[in-house]
């Protein structure tokens, strides 16, 4: 992705997601409430859809979202639009196209035409299908230039205490603050501003999505306990 589309994301966001999620059962079934302003919010879906029948199709899992609202479904180089109308999807000449699946983790804005709270229900992915109690880790490959991501497994926090996500030395890490994007790049597992000054790490919230320009492809991998 050129730097010009990243330029672009910043200017299109322009609100930032509120989420608490709240899993329970031994079956890790688990929802997250999203309210989401109206304008431009940069996300991801934090949950596996359990209905059997569709694969995290838009409509199963935003099921919400208002009349003449745009997605920005991120493909891994850059965005497909769509606008949404009665619960179908439309391209950009309004003809009808299939129903996108938001994928757990992929990055993704809408750009909401007014106010809305979505829902998501579903289960906490599993690797293997780990049953309750065991360890187990999730693998995401990130290639090198920029990921539109976020946990695959909904846990808050620092990037790399948190997420364990360790990138490659002189990678940068974009995290929206509500009105731009806080810059961090990455050296010897610390992390500093452009002007090489040392921060904080970086936090995100469940179902908030995230850029990483890995400085080399690598993989993401998150220890959990299946709950």
């Amino acid at each position: 992705m050129k730097k010009t589309l990243l330029i672009a994301a910043a200017a299109l966001a322009a609100g930032v997601i509120s989420t608490q999620a709240q899993v329970y059962s031994q079956n890790v079934v688990g929802y997250v409430n999203t309210p989401l302003p109206a304008g431009f919010t940069p996300i991801v879906n934090p949950l596996q859809n359990s209905d059997n029948t569709q694969t995290n199709s838009a409509t199963v899992v935003m099921p919400n979202i208002p009349d003449l609202s745009y997605v920005y479904n991120w493909n891994g180089n850059s965005y497909v639009t769509y606008i949404v109308f009665q619960g179908a999807y439309y391209d950009v000449n309004q003809n009808p196209v299939p129903t996108p699946n938001f994928n757990v983790g992929n990055g993704l804005f809408i750009n909401a035409s007014q106010p809305f709270t979505n829902t998501f229900v579903g289960t906490v992915l599993t690797v293997n299908g780990g049953a309750p109690g065991t360890t187990v880790t999730n693998t995401v490959n990130m290639v090198q230039g920029y990921n539109f991501v976020n946990s695959q497994i909904p846990i808050a926090g620092g990037i790399s205490t948190k997420l364990q996500l360790n990138c490659p030395d002189l990678s940068y890490v974009y995290t929206w603050n509500g009105s731009s994007w806080n810059t961090a790049i990455v050296f010897g597992g610390a992390f500093y501003d452009v002007n090489q000054n040392p921060i904080p790490e970086p936090q995100v919230n469940v179902g908030s999505a995230f850029f990483v320009n890995a400085s080399s492809a690598f993989q993401w991998s998150l220890v959990y306990t299946n709950n």
